[in-house]
């Protein structure tokens, strides 16, 4: 997922941005289940950087969770939270958030890494057991 000045898109109007960044729209993952995530992938160069730094809008996710998403044409304040648990990730994306391959020498190389952030509504409580 590209994501510039802090906003993104999807097909289905869903938006999201940070309240200090100008807009412009790019793709997001979105709900699974009854629950809504935002997510993205570091392959190629962005490896070489540590994490959140391999991509601006992680940085500043992560520096200031609190976002704004349009959903059909309503905002909404939200926060987000990384899922830090790789099972979890792979639990949500039904494979294995960590892509390797066996390079030309022969050693096991990480190819692409999958992140992804729980989005909450603030100022909502959540009730029943998160089911």
């Amino acid at each position: 997922m590209a994501l510039r000045g802090g906003q993104a898109r999807t097909s289905d109007g869903l938006e999201l941005g940070q309240s200090s960044q100008r807009p412009d729209p790019q793709k997001l993952d979105t709900a699974r289940g009854d629950k809504l995530y935002i997510g993205g992938s570091e392959q190629d160069f962005r490896l070489q950087k540590e994490f959140p730094y391999s991509k601006a809008w992680w940085a500043n996710i992560e520096r200031d969770p609190r976002v704004r998403i349009k959903i059909d044409g309503e905002i909404y304040e939200m926060t987000v939270a990384l899922v830090a648990d790789r099972a979890e990730v792979f639990q949500l994306i039904g494979r294995n958030p960590v892509t390797k391959e066996i390079g030309a020498d022969g050693k096991e190389q990480i190819t692409g890494v999958r992140h992804y952030w729980r989005v909450y509504q603030r100022n909502i409580p959540e009730y029943g057991d998160g089911s």
